[in-house]
C-alpha cells in the first residue's frame, strides 16, 4: 500500500504529538506554542490548570517579544538572541525564535528552581529546532500572512503586524520606528470602540497620494499597510484584496 502523501493536518497532528508528548514529560511545562513569525498559530499545548491563557494571544505576544528583544540584542549588546527567559512569582516564559517559528512555553518557576532552568531551556531550543525542521522540509503552506501580503500587495511602502494593545510582531518600514508605529496603529485602530463601543472592521487613514489601511486580523493582531492610493475606489480594490488575503 503507498503511502499517502501529509495534508496539513497530519503536520499539525505531527507538531502537536511533538508539543503532548513534551508537556507530559516536562514537570515544569504548562504551556507550549508554536506560531509563524507573523505571529500566526501552528500548535498548542495547555495543561487545564492553566486553560485561561489564550493560546494566540500567546503566540502574539511570544513572537512579539522575540523580535523585539532580538532587535535589543542586534542594536544594543551588538549580538544574536538566541533566547528570551522571564521570571514571574509563579511562572517563567521562556521564548525561543528560530528560522521559521516563534516557540513560547511557560513554566512552573517552584518547579523550575527545584530542578534548574538550564535543562529545560536546552530541551525546550531543540524541540523548536526540531519543529521548525519539519516545517522547513515540508511542502505546507503554513500560513505567515505577512509575506502573502507583501507578494501580493508588493507596491505598499510599509507593512505591519501588531497587537492590539499596540506590540509590535512583524513590520517593514524604513520611515518610523516598531514601537511607535505600533503605537499608532493600535491607537488610531481602537479610537472607534472608545466613541461608538464597537470594533471596528477596517480604519483607512487618506492622504493627498499615499494611504494607510489598518485592518483586523484576527481577536488578537492588526495588519497595517501603507498603500499609493487616496481615492475611495481605489483604496476599496486594496481592502477587498486585503480581505481575500487573511479570510480562514
Amino acid at each position: 500500500m503507498s503511502k499517502i502523501p501529509d495534508s496539513q493536518k497530519d503536520f499539525i497532528e505531527r507538531v502537536e504529538e511533538l508539543l503532548d508528548d513534551k508537556i507530559k514529560k516536562g514537570l515544569a511545562i504548562k504551556a507550549l506554542t508554536v506560531g509563524t513569525h507573523g505571529g500566526n498559530i501552528v500548535a498548542s499545548c495547555i495543561k487545564p490548570d492553566i486553560k485561561k491563557y489564550n493560546a494566540k494571544e500567546m503566540v502574539a505576544a511570544t513572537t512579539s517579544i522575540l523580535f523585539i528583544s532580538s532587535k535589543a540584542s542586534s542594536k544594543i549588546a551588538e549580538d544574536n538572541l538566541k533566547h528570551v527567559v522571564t521570571y514571574g512569582p509563579t511562572y517563567i516564559l521562556a521564548c525561543f525564535l528560530t528560522r521559521n517559528i516563534s516557540f513560547g512555553a511557560i513554566l512552573d518557576r517552584q518547579v523550575v528552581e527545584l530542578e534548574g532552568i538550564d535543562q529545560y531551556v536546552s530541551e525546550l531550543n531543540e524541540l523548536a529546532l526540531k519543529i521548525s525542521a519539519i516545517i522547513e522540509t515540508s511542502d505546507i503552506n503554513y500560513g505567515d500572512i505577512f509575506y502573502r501580503i507583501k507578494v501580493a500587495i508588493p507596491d505598499a511602502k510599509m507593512y505591519a503586524i501588531v497587537t492590539k494593545d499596540g506590540l509590535p510582531i512583524k513590520i517593514q518600514s524604513d520611515s518610523i520606528d516598531e514601537a511607535r508605529l505600533s503605537a499608532f496603529v493600535s491607537a488610531i485602530f481602537n479610537v472607534n470602540n472608545l466613541i461608538t463601543g464597537e470594533d471596528a472592521e477596517f480604519t483607512t487613514v487618506i492622504g493627498e497620494s499615499q494611504s494607510i489601511i489598518i485592518h483586523v486580523l484576527d481577536d488578537t493582531r492588526l495588519l497595517a499597510i501603507s498603500i499609493p492610493a487616496s481615492d475611495s475606489s481605489n483604496l476599496m480594490r486594496y481592502v477587498v484584496r486585503i480581505k481575500e488575503l487573511i479570510k480562514p
